[in-house]
């Protein structure tokens, strides 16, 4: 058996060459190709990523409003009628985790609780919730004071609904 390396090149075949040369490290190209990869990748995930971040939040005004609901339902067993203070059913006027501000507007024997996006915040740009003393629920995602969609259209994937 004939093998061929540095001590035996005088007798192996031609095609052996004992002066190989030795490729270290990656060129230029082959690091743009990396780099180019890597930035479409990211202009793929980046804003689908983002997106997922703001329909997840949104579950802050959800659970918000549902704790407003509570709150009130209690605040009518006690006192026969619904507040529009905060102070009055012990909670804060914003979200669990501060993306939205709320509101409550008592009209006659009923309430409608707002979650709106706090102005300078994450959220800003993403519309508003509301839900009713009747159970209904809606959210705006224009914040032209339409609730024409569902809470459940806010967490599926895209703006509208």
């Amino acid at each position: 058996m004939n093998r061929c390396n540095i001590e035996t090149a005088r007798t192996c075949p031609r095609s052996f060459s004992v002066t190989s040369t030795r490729q270290r490290g990656l060129s230029l190209i082959e690091i743009m190709y990396v780099l180019v990869i890597a930035a479409i990748l990211a202009a793929v995930a980046i804003p689908s990523y983002q997106d997922y971040v703001k329909r997840s939040r949104r579950s802050d005004a959800v659970i918000a409003l549902e704790r407003v609901a509570n709150e009130q339902e209690q605040f009518y067993f006690d006192h026969h009628r619904y507040t529009s203070s905060f102070n009055s059913l012990n909670i804060p006027d914003v979200s669990p985790d501060g993306f939205y501000n709320l509101t409550i507007t008592q009209v006659e024997a009923a309430y409608v609780a707002t979650a709106t996006p706090d102005a300078g915040g994450s959220q800003q740009d993403d519309g508003s919730f509301r839900r009713t003393s009747a159970g209904e629920q809606g959210w705006d995602p224009g914040q032209d004071g339409d609730f024409e969609c569902s809470w459940q259209d806010a967490f599926r994937s895209g703006r509208r609904c």
